[in-house]
């Protein structure tokens, strides 16, 4: 039986502000550094998969992502079997003055929604606000500011 990617599924009761911060943290930083050492020259990938089942069931997943002028973006869906899909898109701004911004925003199989937004400021504090809704319509916001500190 074919299942799709593991990945949290927006429909589910939102995690805690802590694994969403530091899931954040570690994704902005990397794209970050990405972009540090990244060319003004674009780039961009794309894939699709599509999979059948032994009950003849398809399953459908569809990638991009790509860099131009500063800004890198991703994003991917998959598609069920019985058509219901899920979808996240995300990128990282290089703003030129040594801060980043950050854009969430996913779709889940049962219409649950979250988005969200964030920046860096260049000393090490990553600040984010960030809204999950069920597909019953019942939200929760978080706002949050982390600091790191290098190790020595």
């Amino acid at each position: 039986m074919i299942t799709p990617e593991p990945e949290r599924d927006a429909d589910r009761v939102p995690p805690t502000g802590d694994h969403v911060m530091k899931k954040l943290l570690v994704t902005t930083f990397a794209v970050g550094v990405i972009l540090a050492g990244a060319s003004a020259d674009a780039f961009a990938r794309q894939r699709s998969s599509t999979a059948t089942g032994r009950n003849g069931g398809t399953v459908t997943r569809d990638f991009q992502s790509g860099c131009a002028n500063g800004t890198c973006s991703r994003g991917r869906s998959v598609t069920g079997p019985q058509g219901a899909t899920r979808s996240h898109s995300g990128s990282v701004t290089n703003n030129g003055d040594g801060t980043y911004s950050t854009q969430r925003t996913g779709e889940g199989r049962r219409g649950g929604t979250y988005s969200g937004s964030g920046t860096t400021d260049g000393n090490g504090t990553y600040s984010y606000s960030g809204t999950a809704t069920g597909p019953n319509g019942q939200s929760v916001t978080k706002e949050k500011s982390v600091t790191v500190t290098p190790a020595p």
